[in-house]
């Protein structure tokens, strides 16, 4: 009996293995695929405070704390209301876009992860690292048109 249950233990942990390890690859896979993405033309234009306030005194990215909260009043009260993800990006953005771009892919990463934890908890699967697998195989679903002008694209995501 006793060796039986030994057995089972080393089955569940190389699940745990195979299932950890998928996600750590899955992650180095977003973050390589993350780090080929460029900004696109409303990144400019956030990550500069070009849109919707006279930024003509700010060189470039040059901008200071003062400078980026008026851009945000502006934004807030007249473009749409949405600026806690701009609060976030823009300065991430301030001398390149990666530093978005891996966050984004870490939680990219976090939702595979609770995913995958919620299939685990609700579905009676006893092969966990064919669920991460599935998981990762249905990102490359999505379409081209979805991932390029809303993932990639920093502004929109």
């Amino acid at each position: 009996m006793k060796r039986a249950n030994e057995a089972e233990e080393i089955k569940k942990e190389r699940k745990k293995v195979w299932v950890i390890s998928i996600f750590v690859l899955w992650g180095i896979v977003l973050v390589m695929q993350h780090r080929l993405i460029g900004m696109y033309f409303d990144d400019f234009g956030n990550a500069s405070l070009s849109y919707g306030i006279d930024s003509s005194s700010i060189a470039g990215t040059d901008y200071t704390f003062g400078d980026l909260m008026n851009w945000a009043k502006f934004i807030y009260f007249n473009w749409g209301g949405r600026i806690l993800y701009a609060l976030i990006m823009i300065p991430m953005m301030r001398n390149s876009v990666f530093p978005f771009m891996l966050f984004q892919a870490v939680i990219l990463l976090g939702i595979f992860i609770v995913m995958y934890k919620i299939v685990k908890r609700y579905c009676q699967f006893s092969h966990e690292p064919i669920v991460a697998a599935g998981l990762i195989i249905m990102y490359g679903l999505l379409s081209g048109t979805v991932v390029n002008w809303g993932l990639y694209w920093a502004s929109a995501s």
